[in-house]
């Protein structure tokens, strides 16, 4: 058993269902990759970071963690992240003030991660970040990525270039944040390199990532973080080229990013996008407690009263119905559980 799937074992025996959106954000600082964890509150998002912040070992990909950060501010911290790796972490995008400077961050960063520079040049500032080759982590729930995907700029400058990963479970029995120490005397690497071997895109594990990550971006681009994300895997588990168990790796914790095929919806071919994240939120109730989670549970997840959970339901009726005040799929939606489980 290499490091990587023994550690992987410990954070699932401390933190169930934690450790593929680490392993998840962990290929991304090795990568290079601007990534967001979606999830509503309580499902974890903030110890997922601090699981994978807690793996910086390293002075140049040292952590930056700021509320919000425009293009503008980046004028305080230009030279700071010049030539560096450094990780930017985003804990919780909800607590960004305005629509303005939670587009502007999402944006930004997205764009930093994937250019290596930004430049502002006006009147009153004049700054450039050149050669960032760091990650940013950004922690989000499904109302924020509603208002998020509404605007232009998701189309034009986040959609291609952001991971999105969908985590579906709540803590049924919360650890304190302590029991980290209890996982934390492996060591990576962050630094390493791996190759891919062009042979592996004729294996059925290439195909599929190529497929679901279709789901979130363009052809070019689907492949470029194929690419990518299997060599951090590779380095997280010490090796210098890319073999079929990392892409059967990626291709377990990468599955939930198929849901965007059922819950983001748009009128024009470049138009705005539309997040049911109603459709998102009760697959985490399922997937937490399982079919026939009592409506009780739900309402007190959310705060909301049984005949909201109920409207809900009605008009989703395709993939959930209620049964004796306990929610249940339908054949749809359990095939829908089966492609993002």
């Amino acid at each position: 058993m290499d490091t990587l799937t023994e550690w992987m074992n410990k954070i699932e025996k401390v933190y169930p269902h934690i450790s593929r959106p680490v392993v998840l954000n962990l290929a991304c600082v090795v990568g290079g990759k601007a990534v967001m964890n979606i999830a509503p509150s309580g499902c974890g998002k903030s110890l997922i970071m601090d699981i994978v912040l807690s793996k910086i070992n390293d002075k140049e990909h040292t952590p930056y963690k700021p509320d919000s950060i425009t293009k503008s501010a980046f004028r305080h911290i230009a030279n700071e992240l010049s030539g560096t790796k450094r990780v930017i972490a985003v804990d919780d995008a909800a607590k960004i003030d305005t629509k303005y400077s939670l587009i502007s961050t999402i944006v930004t960063l997205t764009e930093l991660c994937y250019s290596h520079f930004i430049q502002k040049a006006t009147y009153h500032m004049n700054f450039e970040v050149v050669g960032f080759k760091g990650s940013a982590l950004i922690n989000i729930q499904p109302s924020v990525l509603k208002r998020v995907a509404k605007d232009a700029s998701f189309e034009a400058s986040v959609k291609d270039k952001c991971i999105r990963y969908y985590h579906f479970y709540r803590p049924t029995a919360p650890k304190p944040r302590d029991k980290i120490k209890e996982i934390d005397e492996i060591q990576f690497d962050l630094n390493g390199k791996a190759k891919f071997n062009p042979d592996l895109v004729d294996t059925q594990e290439y195909k599929i990532i190529r497929d679901r990550f279709r789901v979130q971006f363009s052809l070019a681009r689907a492949l470029e973080h194929l690419v990518d994300l299997s060599k951090g895997i590779a380095v997280l588990r010490g090796k210098n080229e890319v073999d079929r168990n990392d892409l059967r790796l990626l291709k377990w914790i990468t599955k939930g990013m198929e849901i965007e095929k059922y819950v983001i919806r748009k009128e024009e071919l470049e138009g705005e996008r539309e997040v049911d994240t109603d459709i998102i939120n009760l697959f985490v109730e399922v997937m937490t407690y399982g079919e026939g989670v009592h409506l009780d549970v739900i309402c007190q997840d959310y705060e909301v009263s049984d005949q909201t959970v109920r409207n809900i339901v009605m008009r989703n009726h395709n993939i959930f119905y209620i049964h004796e005040n306990r929610l249940y799929l339908t054949p749809e939606g359990k095939k829908i559980v089966e492609v993002i489980k």
